[in-house]
């Protein structure tokens, strides 16, 4: 318990340090996933999905800590992120509906202020709008919802469906996923990928929903989110900014880890965990090496063809990895993922397999057409070299180590995932 306390309260510390915050920084988001690590290796109160997840979310972090441009580092958005790595831990701990209510409010307050304070962005007040109207709006849904639960007794249906719409709002999920986009095209991205990353909605429905939920419920999330899957991958490979592209990207296999969690199947939801974490770092990867392009390019389409491979090649090489291993590539840790999710899926339910395939299919055609406009074509004429930067250099490799390492050598990652699979089965009640 105090090893845990410290792993939650390290980074807000840190983050209440501001004159010191610049040095410290990444030594703090460096010890909170070493720490983390240490948590889930040792006997602890918390269970394997909160065991994992936490590393996982100091990971996304420190490498998005990694890669901060100078710039905004010296404006307080170290701090902010700090502040967010240290409300996601508590978060993932949390399994009381009050508290996860608490903390669910609270982990908007960091991309929203990163936000009012961000100094590069056009159509901020827009976006601010937009985030009022959906985020609140599923705010008040999912904090009712909450208090319903926590009343005692037999839970009202009112409050699983509350709880659902303001789940399906925070992620974005068919019809309410118009305000993404959004936020990806127009937002600070370092906060955006932190803000969308870690999945809080995921967890939220695995402690709230899942357990008592009327079956019917899950079922329609669960299509809405296959929905939202094939829909993502369509609308990724038709947009011409590139900021679209990966909008539509993390719409669509962030919904895939619906899909495997409201399987009955232990194979099912053992791939719904593994994706969750595979598509999560990857996703984390791939944004990455967008804001490492646009610090170096500015913003990018890919209706042109940009070139400069020759100029950057280890960015390049990275951004295909990224972009494969999102989609399942063999290999990889998004491979193995998908394949437990349609392995488990497709005997009960084949129409979620079939989505599955087909939205991964046309991510896949997403990739590999934006790798060949941001990287090939005519060779640039700007002599500059775009060489990454040492800290980019580590996040990238730790990321690929993790998704590659983990690929080839799956069994550890898979027993890992597949021992809270039966800890979630064996807690929800038999129907």
């Amino acid at each position: 318990m105090i090893l845990l306390t410290a792993v939650i309260l390290l980074p807000a510390l840190n983050a209440l340090l501001r004159p010191l915050s610049r040095r410290l920084t990444l030594n703090c988001a460096v010890l909170t996933l070493v720490m983390s690590c240490l948590l889930s290796a040792v006997p602890s109160s918390l269970d394997g999905l909160s065991l994992c997840l936490l590393p996982f979310t100091a990971l996304i972090y420190l490498a998005i800590l990694l890669c901060m441009p100078r710039a905004e580092r010296l404006n307080g958005s170290s701090e902010r992120l700090l502040l967010g790595l240290s409300l996601d831990l508590a978060f993932f701990s949390a399994t009381s509906p009050l508290a996860i209510a608490l903390l669910w409010l609270l982990t908007h307050y960091p991309l929203i202020a990163e936000i009012r304070s961000w100094r590069g962005g056009e159509g901020r007040p827009r976006l601010l709008h937009i985030m009022a109207v959906y985020l609140g709006l599923g705010s008040v849904f999912f904090v009712a919802g909450c208090w319903g639960l926590n009343q005692g007794g037999t839970p009202p249906m009112w409050a699983y469906i509350a709880i659902t719409l303001g789940i399906v709002l925070r992620k974005a999920i068919i019809p309410f996923h118009q305000w993404l986009p959004e936020l990806f095209e127009r937002g600070p991205l370092g906060h955006v990928i932190a803000f969308c990353s870690p999945q809080v909605g995921a967890y939220a429905s695995i402690r709230l929903l899942v357990p008592g939920a009327p079956q019917e419920l899950l079922l329609a999330l669960g299509a809405a989110a296959l929905i939202t899957a094939v829909y993502g991958a369509c609308l990724a490979c038709g947009q011409r900014s590139f900021r679209g592209v990966y909008a539509g990207l993390f719409m669509g296999q962030t919904s895939l880890v619906f899909a495997g969690l409201q399987c009955t199947s232990h194979v099912g939801l053992t791939g719904g965990l593994a994706i969750w974490i595979s598509g999560g770092l990857a996703l984390t990867g791939l944004g990455l090496t967008v804001w490492a392009l646009e610090a170096r390019r500015g913003r990018m389409t890919v209706d042109v063809y940009h070139g400069g491979y020759e100029r950057s090649p280890m960015l390049a090489s990275c951004f295909l990895l990224f972009g494969l291993t999102s989609c399942g590539f063999p290999g990889t840790l998004g491979f193995i993922s998908e394949e437990l999710l349609l392995e488990g899926t497709t005997h009960a339910h084949p129409h979620v397999g079939s989505l599955a395939a087909v939205a991964a299919a046309i991510n896949g055609i997403t990739v590999m057409r934006s790798y060949l406009h941001l990287f090939c074509g005519a060779r640039t004429q700007q002599p500059l070299a775009q060489s990454m930067r040492p800290r980019e250099r580590l996040a990238m490799l730790a990321l690929v180590a993790v998704l590659l390492g983990c690929g080839l050598w799956p069994q550890p990652f898979v027993n890992w995932r597949s021992q809270a699979a039966h800890q979630l089965l064996d807690a929800r009640p038999r129907r």
